[in-house]
């Protein structure tokens, strides 16, 4: 049982590294630019993975999305909304 205002991870147990992410976005967006990459100021996992173990023991989830697909629907999304947010 979770805590009042637990926070609980939702993740597909799989990781991608920043720079697959970013590859990734590029080809769906189609955009043409350059990443430029620092290595000297490398911080944090290499890999992002969430874990969704505590969810699951609760209420037996799994995604039935792919990342592809959730980022193709997330920028589909922001293409058709993003001048309501520009004020915030």
């Amino acid at each position: 049982i979770f805590k009042k205002n637990e926070i609980i991870n939702v993740g597909t147990e799989s990781g991608v590294s920043v720079k697959n992410l970013a590859e990734t976005i590029k080809k769906i967006t189609k955009w043409n630019g350059k990443f430029i990459y620092n290595r000297k100021m490398q911080d944090g996992s290499k890999i992002k993975k969430l874990s969704s173990k505590k969810m699951n023991s609760f209420i037996k989830w799994k995604p039935k999305t792919t990342l592809i697909k959730g980022l193709k629907e997330t920028i589909k999304f922001y293409n058709i909304n993003y001048k309501k947010f520009q004020k915030y």
